[in-house]
């Protein structure tokens, strides 16, 4: 037997990069190994995920606690089970007697401690039972094995390696960024990103989903490639990323070659089932996939592509199923376009009309919104609805179309995604044969109406309200009328035709109170609008006070949310500042409850004025870029006299508070949360004016009016050396959330721990002053 050639046998020396994201991995992993009951780790993942890499510094963190070292076995050119022994036995330098090489293996350990890792196990599982009785005998062995697959042994431990976080919420740089930065700058060290870079690395991060190789075979093109060329050429990231290092096994030197390696180890069945995975855009459901399918075994064998990393269960919502985006271009490459896609795609397009319509009908009694639960699966499902849509207005089936966009326009509505629903619905009424549905042509044509007066073209909303009017006309059935002509009225206040808006809402107001409440209520907050609209404050008082009985009626809370903003507004006009503040806090808890889309920015942008108007300007700059920041990221139009109305909002508040001053409130209000939010304008309601702590960024530096005001409240406390658990007690929040503004703080700040947050905040002097009344009490 040979002396030990290494402190690793298998493995040349260390790393020639650091292992970057991985610290919560490693702990977890070196927790397992030396606690003295696991002994058989499998490190299992997708490929391109990490595994070896993760692998190879468990070993040399682990190698000085055993007696006889450690040893890597690389098993990529091991092409039978029956072999993966020896390979150990060759490692270890270990000469297999009569008695084969695991009793070789057994006597060479004789008692002491060996650490053995087996890389790339997922073609060999069937050496598992003897990798399980080789640990039986050796009791001085433990094992670490990377694989797409578990083991499926007794003892085993599994430790599921997933991609790299690349999205946390707080705009800070993720572990995905930070790897994709290093391995750009090992390109062209002189390479130096700025703000711009780093949102177009974060976008990059966001598309190859946080998996390693992805990211590190994206940075590579670099040498030749702009940031904005490699970005675009991601959209097909089969073809972009290739040519990686030399010195990795080929099927590491490009994306294609790792997935393919993935795809020929899967049974027949479980290939047919890949393939229609990739078929879904998103997310998907078990019955889902088997809508498609027609699979017998479908549970069964989505199991089966789960344990081998090709389909992971999403954390969030654990019945829905996902794969990676290049995984899914690899089936859908495979699949191609033939027969059984077609037969696939119908099927799915079928199956997802049919769930869109079912929840629409769910709701069409509750008026124009989803409710919350609706809403959110409508968001899970929202690219699959748009693939079954995009798909029957290609084929030309009108019936289909008319029914599926009907039936989403209630989400676009309630999403604030007015733009999207514009573009789908002009294209499904102009289909050929549409006219020979005309129930449904109708409906589409109310909420075509609807969504292009969030887009602040009433005149063109005007024409499809009048189109859809002139179709009911011809039916027998006049009960979707009402509707029509309520839809209308709105279109008429945007087109500031006050006085025909106000006859046709009071015969609406008036007609409907007992046969529809809902659409009475709505009626009866439009009054109140137009009253104010046409300055009869006293009588729109009392419109918005019945509006608010109607809907709490109906259950209609997003119209009440719209009843209160107006009462507030005729409680301002009427100069009662108090009560007008209380309903603006009624109204923005409601919209932050219900998670409204549009109606919340109308919300925000209100009290930015009315804040302005009151002499807050940094807390009327914040409101109103919340609501701009609302409004960008639901892509939804501005008027041309909103635009004019923000444009001089912001010369004159800029004007006003400098330069500095107002871009450091723009930036706090367009990342403020509904919370802080509502807790500013609480405090508002209940001093009348701007609390200390909210002027914080007068006492300090810039920095630190990067801080939200509840950061600085967790602050002061920070500083006066309370634990998490006494600040979440003081705060009425959790000791999780104190955590996490922590660590947002130190983000911002750019700080490594709370001791040097808790001196940050001595040498500025953030003190319990800065905590609110509202919360002190």
């Amino acid at each position: 037997m040979s002396d030990l050639p290494g402190p690793v046998r298998g493995l040349a020396g260390r790393a020639l990069t650091r292992l970057v994201g991985r610290a919560r991995e490693l702990e977890l992993a070196l927790d397992l190994l030396r606690g003295g009951q696991v002994r058989l780790l499998t490190l299992r993942g997708p490929g391109g995920i990490g595994k070896t890499r993760l692998a190879q510094e468990l070993v040399w963190t682990l190698v000085p606690e055993y007696e006889l070292g450690a040893a890597f076995v690389e098993l990529a050119n091991v092409h039978d089970a029956a072999q993966v022994m020896p390979a150990i036995a060759l490692t270890l330098g270990v000469r297999p007697g009569p008695a084969g090489a695991a009793t070789a293996i057994n006597d060479y350990v004789d008692g002491r401690t060996l650490l053995v890792v087996l890389d790339n196990a997922e073609h060999l599982l069937g050496c598992g039972p003897e990798l399980s009785r080789l640990l039986q005998h050796s009791a001085g062995l433990t094992m670490i094995v990377t694989s797409r697959r578990a083991l499926h042994v007794t003892g085993e431990y599994e430790l599921p390696v997933g991609p790299l976080p690349w999205e946390d919420g707080t705009g800070s740089q993720n572990e995905a960024m930070t790897l994709f930065l290093e391995r750009a700058q090992a390109v062209d060290p002189q390479w130096r990103p700025d703000a711009h870079t780093h949102l177009l690395v974060r976008r990059i991060c966001k598309l190859l989903e946080g998996v390693p190789l992805s990211l590190e075979l994206a940075a590579a093109r670099l040498r030749a490639l702009s940031l904005p060329e490699v970005l675009n050429w991601l959209g097909h990231p089969l073809e972009a990323l290739a040519d990686g290092a030399r010195d990795q096994p080929e099927r590491l030197r490009s994306l294609r070659g790792t997935l393919e390696w993935s795809f020929l180890l899967l049974e027949e069945e479980d290939r047919e089932l890949f393939l229609a995975c990739g078929m879904f855009f998103g997310s998907f459901t078990l019955e889902a996939l088997q809508a498609v399918t027609m699979c017998t075994d479908v549970r069964g064998r989505l199991a089966s592509l789960v344990e081998q990393s090709l389909v992971y269960r999403m954390n969030h919502a654990p019945d829905r199923y996902a794969m990676l985006q290049p995984l899914r271009e690899l089936a859908a490459e495979k699949l191609g376009r033939g027969a059984t896609w077609e037969i696939w795609r119908e099927r799915q397009a079928a199956y997802f009309t049919e769930q869109a319509v079912s929840i629409d009908q769910a709701h069409e009694s509750s008026g124009w919104f989803l409710t919350a639960p609706f809403l959110a699966q409508v968001q899970l499902e929202h690219a699959n609805f748009t693939a079954a849509l995009a798909w029957w207005v290609d084929k030309q089936e009108t019936y289909q179309a008319l029914r599926l966009a009907a039936a989403l326009s209630r989400f676009w509505y309630s999403h604030g995604s007015s733009a999207e629903g514009c573009f789908w619905l002009q294209r499904v009424v102009a289909m050929p044969r549409a006219d020979l549905e005309p129930h449904l042509l109708i409906r589409a044509l109310d909420w075509l109406g609807n969504l292009t007066c969030e887009e602040a073209d009433y005149i063109q909303a005007q024409q499809h309200y009048l189109s859809a009017i002139d179709l009911q006309n011809h039916l027998d059935d006049q009960s979707f009328m009402p509707v029509l002509t309520n839809d209308l009225g709105f279109a008429l206040i945007g087109m500031e035709c006050f006085a025909e808006a106000e006859t046709l809402f009071l015969d609406l107001a008036q007609s409907q109170r007992e046969t529809n409440p809902l659409l009475a209520g709505v009626a009866t907050h439009a009054l109140a609008r137009i009253m104010l609209a046409t300055d009869r404050p006293g009588e729109g008082l009392v419109f918005a006070g019945q509006a608010i009985a109607l809907h709490r009626a109906s259950g209609n809370w997003r119209g009440l949310t719209h009843a209160h903003g107006w009462k507030g507004a005729a409680h301002r006009a009427l100069g009662e500042q108090q009560e007008a503040w209380k309903e603006a806090v009624e109204t923005l808890e409601l919209g932050g409850r219900l998670q409204l889309g549009t109606p919340h920015m109308a919300h925000l942008r209100l009290v930015a004025e009315w804040l302005a108007e009151d002499h807050h300007g940094e807390l009327a700059v914040k409101f109103m870029a919340a609501s701009v920041a609302l409004r960008d990221h639901h892509n939804n139009a501005w008027s041309v006299r909103e635009q004019q109305s923000l444009e001089s909002f912001r010369q004159t508040w800029r004007s006003s508070l400098g330069d500095s001053a107002f871009e450091r409130a723009w930036e706090g209000g367009a990342a403020a949360s509904p919370d802080e939010l509502l807790q500013m304008l609480r405090m508002v309601a209940t001093n009348t004016t701007v609390p200390a702590y909210l002027d914080a960024a007068h006492n300090v530096d810039q920095s630190a009016a990067l801080l939200t005001p509840r950061e600085l409240e967790v602050l002061a406390y920070l500083r006066s050396g309370a634990p998490d658990k006494r600040i979440a007690q003081s705060l009425q929040i959790s000791a999780g959330t104190v955590s996490k503004h922590v660590a947002s703080m130190l983000g911002k700040l750019g700080l490594h721990n709370r001791v040097e947050l808790a001196h940050w905040a001595h040498e500025h002097q953030v003190n319990p002053t800065h905590r609110s009344p509202a919360t002190e009490s």
